[in-house]
């Protein structure tokens, strides 16, 4: 019984020195929920707008609207890379006669036909500062200024109208006569005929160069039109009117405001005894069988 006591007093000393010795049950660590990321959407891209490209001309001017005779004069300037471009409205069989000039020197142009294309000889790269044409076939032509290096400053002169056909001067004429005879070796005669544009059918009166011979004389048709070119070195080839068969070449050249157009062709002597149904290369000739006649009409407008 003694024991039960003593076993009961221990039990309440116990609680006593417990509640009184500042012994406190160590807080529970109350785990703290993380904060949850929240996804922030990233702000939309501010649209933006394209800067549009270069225009494909710097400046654009129309010249002229209908057929009255044009002379136009304008000067510009043209940044390196840049191009400037003048339309203007012709009619078939028209004379175009377009200069440029610039103090550089690096100033070029192209003539660009209806169809848009440049026309035969004034294509980039050319360096055409002058060109006269008679133009075979209407509607809107643009004459595109450009520069070959750097900046270029410039002076453009357009005249446009129905050419009145008129022979070479005379003295254009002899010099021209003197110059075939000694190249070809042959008299040519002068004389003044009627002429009709091949390309245009624009008509009036020629300055005509002829000689006659047969092919003994002249040589094949490359080497006739080859040395008719050299006499014409100083004139520009217009390969508009460059048309060519076995028995026919032709071409003709431009200054200033001239034209001049050169043939040469031949036919077989009379005697001769060709196939007719069969192509004339087929027949065989001897030089002195090939009649040649070489001619050119010079004409100015």
């Amino acid at each position: 019984m003694k024991s039960a006591y003593r076993i009961y007093g221990l039990i309440v000393v116990l609680i006593w020195v417990l509640s009184n010795s500042g012994c406190q049950a160590a807080p529970v660590a109350t785990p703290t929920a993380l904060p949850t990321a929240t996804a922030t959407a990233a702000p939309a891209p501010t649209a933006t707008t394209e800067p549009t490209s270069a225009t494909a001309y710097a400046h654009e001017q129309v010249i002229r609207f209908d057929s009255e005779p044009l002379d136009f004069r304008a000067e510009g300037a043209v940044l390196g890379g840049q191009r400037d471009r003048y339309e203007l409205q012709v009619v078939p069989g028209e004379m175009l006669d377009v200069w440029l000039m610039s103090l550089e020197g690096n100033a070029v142009l192209s003539i660009l036909g209806p169809d848009g294309p440049p026309l035969p000889g004034t294509e980039e790269g050319r360096d055409v500062t002058r060109w006269t044409v008679i133009l075979p076939a209407g509607g809107a032509h643009s004459i595109v200024v450009g520069s070959t290096r750097g900046n270029a400053s410039y002076t453009l002169s357009v005249h446009a109208a129905i050419p009145t056909y008129q022979p070479l001067s005379l003295q254009d004429c002899q010099t021209l006569q003197a110059d075939l005879t000694r190249a070809f070796g042959m008299r040519f005669t002068l004389i003044d005929t009627p002429f009709t544009d091949p390309i245009t059918g624009a008509s009036g009166m020629a300055c005509t160069l002829e000689a006659n011979g047969t092919g003994a004389d002249f040589g094949a048709l490359p080497e006739v039109m080859t040395k008719v070119r050299s006499v014409l070195a100083g004139w520009q080839e217009n390969p508009l009117y460059a048309a060519d068969s076995p028995t026919a070449s032709m071409t003709a050249f431009t200054r200033d405001r001239a034209l001049l157009v050169a043939m040469a062709s031949w036919e077989p002597r009379a005697d001769t005894d060709c196939p007719t149904d069969q192509p004339i290369s087929a027949c065989p000739l001897t030089p002195e069988q090939q009649l040649f006649s070489v001619r050119l009409q010079g004409v100015q407008y």
